[in-house]
C-alpha cells in the first residue's frame, strides 16, 4: 500500500478514534448509574448497554446502502454528527423534573442515538477506507478500523468513570457532544472514494454468501459484549477497585495485536487463524469466570482482547472476496451485524442469569459461546462458507 494511502486511511482511522472515545465513556458508568443512582435491576443494566447494539443492528443495511450509492465518506460524516447528539439526553436529563424513569428513558434515547451513529460512521469508514486503498488492503482497512473503535474504548472507559465520578454524569454529556465534532474536524477535510458502478445485488444473494460466517462472528461477539456491560459490576460485586482498567485492558491487548499482526487477515486465506482466536478467547474467559482476584481477571480480559483482536478481520476478508466490489459496503454492513446483534442481545439474556448464578456465570456463558463458534468455524470453514455462487 503507498504513502498516501496509509496517510489517508490513517487520518480517516484518527477521525474516528477521536469521535468512538463516545463509545467508551458510558460503559463503566452506566451499569452503576443504572443499577445504584437508578435503582434498576441487572436485566434493565444489560438493556441500558445493549440498546446501542441494538440500533446499530437495525441501520447497518442501511448504511451500507449509501456507502454503495453514494460512497463512504456521506455514511460516516452523517454517523459523526449524530453521535455528538447522542450526548443531548445526558444534559436534559439533568432537569429536575425527570423521575428515575424519565432519566432511564433518557439514557435508552442516548443509547439510540449512539447506535444510530456508531452504525453510519463504522460502515461507512469501511467502505471509504476500502475504496481509498483498494479491496487488495481489505484486511488492513479492518484492522485499523478496529484499532480506532477499541482503542478508543481503552481510552474512554477509564475516561468515563473519571469524569462520572469527579463530576457526575453532566459531564458525560459534554464530553460525548464533544469529541465526534474533533473527530469532524479531521474528517470533513479526507478525500472522498467514488461510488463504484455496477449491478445491485439482492439482500438474499448476500446473505447468503455470509449468514454462516455472521453466525461465528455473533457467537464469538458475546465475550465483549458481556465484559463491557458486567466487569464494572463483577468488580464491584468482588470489592475489587480500578473496573475501568480492566476495558482498559481489553482495547490495549486489542490494538497492539492489529498494529503487530494486522496484515495477517489478508495473508492467510484458510480458517486457522479464526481457530486460534476463538481458542485464546475461550480460555481468557474461562479465566474471568474463575478469577479470584483482580490480577487474573485482568489477565483473562487481556487475552480475551488480543484474541478477538482478528477475528473479524479474518473472517470479513473472506466476505468481500465472496461478494463483487460495488456492493462490499452492503456485505459488510450485513457481516457486522450479526456481530451488533450479538452485542445487543447478550447483555439482557445474560443479565437473567446474575440473581441465580451470580457475575461469574455471565462469562461461562460467553465461553460456551466462544467454543461453539469455534466447532462452527472447524465445520463450516469461514473459506468455504463465502465460496456461494449466485
Amino acid at each position: 500500500m503507498s504513502i498516501s494511502g496509509n496517510n489517508r486511511l490513517l487520518q480517516i482511522s484518527g477521525a474516528m478514534f477521536i469521535a468512538f472515545i463516545i463509545i467508551g465513556l458510558p460503559l463503566p458508568v452506566l451499569p452503576l448509574y443504572v443499577h445504584h443512582n437508578l435503582g434498576y435491576g441487572t436485566v434493565m443494566v444489560g438493556l441500558a448497554v445493549g440498546a446501542h447494539f441494538l440500533t446499530t443492528v437495525c441501520f447497518r443495511g442501511t448504511a451500507g446502502k449509501i456507502s454503495d450509492l453514494y460512497g463512504g465518506k456521506r455514511s460516516a460524516i452523517t454517523g459523526i454528527l449524530i453521535c455528538a447528539l447522542s450526548g443531548v439526553p445526558y444534559l436534559v436529563m439533568q432537569l429536575p423534573v425527570f423521575s428515575p424513569a424519565g432519566k432511564f428513558g433518557c439514557i435508552l434515547v442516548a443509547r439510540v442515538l449512539l447506535g444510530l451513529g456508531h452504525s453510519l460512521l463504522g460502515t461507512g469508514n469501511l467502505s471509504w477506507g476500502f475504496g481509498l486503498v483498494g479491496s487488495a488492503h481489505a484486511g488492513r482497512v479492518m484492522s485499523w478500523t478496529g484499532i480506532a473503535n477499541f482503542g478508543a474504548v481503552a481510552l474512554g472507559a477509564p475516561l468515563g468513570l473519571m469524569f462520572w465520578e469527579e463530576w457526575g454524569i453532566l459531564s458525560l454529556g459534554l464530553a460525548t457532544c464533544a469529541f465526534p465534532l474533533l473527530g469532524l474536524a479531521i474528517n470533513c477535510w479526507a478525500p472522498n472514494a467514488a461510488a463504484l458502478q455496477g449491478q445491485r445485488m439482492p439482500l438474499r444473494t448476500v446473505f447468503r454468501r455470509i449468514w454462516k460466517p455472521g453466525v461465528c462472528l455473533a457467537l464469538h461477539g458475546m465475550g465483549y459484549a458481556v465484559i463491557s456491560a458486567f466487569i464494572s459490576l463483577y468488580f464491584a460485586s468482588n470489592g475489587w477497585g480500578n473496573a475501568g482498567l480492566a476495558l482498559t485492558c481489553f482495547g490495549v491487548s486489542f490494538v497492539l495485536v492489529r498494529l503487530v499482526c494486522g496484515e495477517l487477515p489478508d495473508k492467510v486465506r484458510d480458517n486457522k487463524l479464526t481457530l486460534v482466536c476463538l481458542c485464546g478467547e475461550t480460555l481468557g474467559l474461562l479465566t474471568v469466570c474463575l478469577a479470584s482476584s483482580p490480577l487474573p481477571a485482568f489477565v483473562g480480559v487481556a487475552l480475551t482482547g488480543l484474541s478477538c483482536s482478528l477475528l473479524f478481520p479474518s473472517i470479513g476478508v473472506q466476505v468481500l472476496r465472496a461478494v463483487p466490489s460495488h456492493v462490499r459496503g452492503t456485505a459488510v454492513g450485513g457481516f457486522t451485524a450479526f456481530q451488533d446483534i450479538s452485542f445487543g442481545l447478550s447483555g439482557p439474556l445474560t443479565g437473567t442469569l446474575v440473581p441465580s448464578f451470580g457475575y461469574p456465570s455471565v462469562y461461562l456463558a460467553a465461553a460456551i459461546s466462544a467454543a461453539l463458534a469455534f466447532a462452527m468455524a472447524a465445520r463450516f470453514p469461514v473459506a468455504e462458507a463465502c465460496a456461494l455462487q449466485e
